[in-house]
């Protein structure tokens, strides 16, 4: 079981007046299979992960999950915030810097280091349309069969998918638009399945022009992601454009899902079995925090979090953070 602890003595759940507690903790990331459906055995190399979220803009990408070629001499595991890379050298068939690029290459040796097998995308709020440009490239014959799958989920269920197989061999394999649009959905996931895959010969996948709009929150209410996200250490939850002088609650939770908050009829918490972590009164400047400590149980296991502002009856949107 892992407890986050506020900074004053007490049980996690020692005063749950907002949230419904559970103890229940899942690992997100470090899954005994490679592929997000279940696959595994792409081929004979390990199994790697990018533990860390990060954040271009008001979008979150987490769970990022590769395997690596031997030795993962570039965009190792240990360095993930390299993922996030503007490759100039492929400037003719994407639009730098807004890419996430989930492999390199070894200086001089031509051979791929990482690849990406899954990552999720998300705003921390409800939308209803995404696009983004998905690039498969530098590929061997041996990857047709491939299907690449941008996938839309509310609440933990998929809602809608948009995908795509490679058939034929090119150079540049893959240069496609996909879309998602007219549903509601809180998170996104790129990812690439096949079952009987082959040793890897080299291949690339890139997202670019990613744009995510639709449903927003009914307020402007923002939660920032823990500082420094470190496990084992006290750490430091900020709600920004609250209500000077309403009480803010914050909790936390394992996956998003749905919990309805008391006291606020038909607010529903993102947060699969949310908990209240604290709470803090909202100063004039429309800032609360709070600072809590963070297990060691915590290392490399993506956590989410959001507030509540319980006398407008109002959340933030949701926050992914894995701690370090």
């Amino acid at each position: 079981m892992m407890k986050i602890k506020p900074r004053r003595s007490g049980s996690l759940c020692r005063r749950c007046l907002p949230i419904t507690c559970a103890a229940a903790v899942a690992l997100l990331v470090g899954a005994s299979t490679v592929l997000a459906d279940g696959s595994s055995g792409w081929d004979e190399y390990p199994e790697g992960f990018l533990p860390k979220t990060v954040y271009s803009g008001n979008i979150a990408a987490y769970d990022a999950r590769t395997f690596y070629f031997d030795p993962p001499t570039v965009f190792a595991v240990d360095d993930p915030w390299r993922f996030i890379d503007e490759n100039p050298d492929m400037a003719q068939y994407h639009s730098p810097p807004n890419v996430f690029q989930t492999a390199g290459y070894i200086g001089g040796g031509g051979w791929l280091v990482t690849r990406l097998a899954t990552m999720g995308l998300t705003t921390g709020q409800v939308e209803t349309d995404a696009r983004v440009n998905l690039f498969y490239y530098e590929a061997d014959p041996e990857f047709i069969g491939t299907t690449i799958i941008l996938e839309a989920s509310r609440r933990g269920q998929v809602v809608a998918d948009d995908r795509v197989t490679i058939t034929e061999y090119r150079k540049i394999v893959l240069q496609r638009e996909f879309i998602i649009s007219g549903v509601e959905f809180d998170t996104l996931r790129v990812r690439c399945t096949r079952e009987d895959y082959p040793p890897i010969a080299g291949a690339l996948l890139a997202i670019d022009n990613l744009e995510i709009t639709g449903g927003g929150l009914p307020s402007d209410l923002e939660i920032e992601a823990p500082v420094p996200a470190l496990a084992g250490a006290e750490n430091t939850l900020t709600a920004r454009w609250h209500t000077p002088g309403d009480r803010i609650y914050f909790a936390w939770g394992t996956e998003v899902g749905a919990v309805n908050v008391p006291r606020c009829q038909g607010l529903v918490a993102d947060l699969k079995n949310a908990q209240m972590i604290d709470s803090a009164i909202v100063g004039a400047d429309g800032i609360a925090s709070i600072s809590f400590m963070a297990p060691v149980a915590a290392l490399d296991r993506s956590i989410w979090f959001q507030a509540f502002e319980i006398g407008s009856c109002t959340k933030s949107r949701f926050a992914p953070v894995t701690f370090e």
